[in-house]
């Protein structure tokens, strides 16, 4: 076997965030780019998770706090200094606002937990609610960090979902999306 050939699976290549006190992550792969302080135009009847457009280059983009998905307050834009950019495999245009972004960090696949497999009694749904629990593929540790690993394909859909619709957030759990690993669409 040659030198640089890595041994096992590739590690998961993971771009982690800050919002608030928590830090997530999302796949490298799924994301575009990071673009620094923005402004947003506000989308008027948009569900609150939905911060507004941002203009990126001649490009409308709406951007998403996922912080509505657990509380009632979404912050200012001065919190937010942060915009992830994901390509269009992830979904229709869209970005994350994010309060750092920290690194792209190496995961060995082996070493996340699964959010379905873990023990019952750790409860994924924990007080960020349903609705963000069923963005969650699975946890990660980095050297300093507990991450926890969001789905970005399926933001949309749980960000546009009505919350009182438990057949829809049913079927959303599971959802063809929910894999560690899985390909981005052709």
């Amino acid at each position: 076997m040659a030198d640089n050939v890595p041994d096992g699976p590739a590690p998961l290549l993971l771009c982690a965030f800050r919002l608030g006190d928590h830090w997530f992550g999302v796949e490298a792969r799924w994301v575009r780019e990071v673009s620094g302080q923005v402004s947003f135009t506000p989308a008027p009847h948009a569900p609150q998770a939905v911060r507004g457009y941002v203009n990126l280059r001649g490009s409308l983009i709406l951007a998403l706090d996922l912080r509505c998905l657990w509380t009632n307050f979404a912050g200012s834009a001065a919190d937010s200094s942060h915009l992830l950019v994901f390509k269009p495999s992830a979904g229709e245009s869209f970005a994350l606002v994010a309060e750092e972004v920290a690194e792209i960090a190496a995961v060995d696949r082996q070493q996340m937990e699964n959010a379905r497999s873990a023990d019952p009694s750790l409860a994924v749904v924990s007080p960020m609610g349903d609705r963000l629990a069923a963005l969650t593929i699975g946890f990660a540790k980095l050297s300093d960090r507990l991450v926890t690993v969001l789905d970005p394909c399926r933001m949309l859909d749980i960000v546009f979902a009505d919350p009182s619709d438990s057949a829809r957030q049913s079927t959303l759990s599971s959802h063809p999306h929910f894999q560690v690993g899985r390909p981005p669409d052709a």
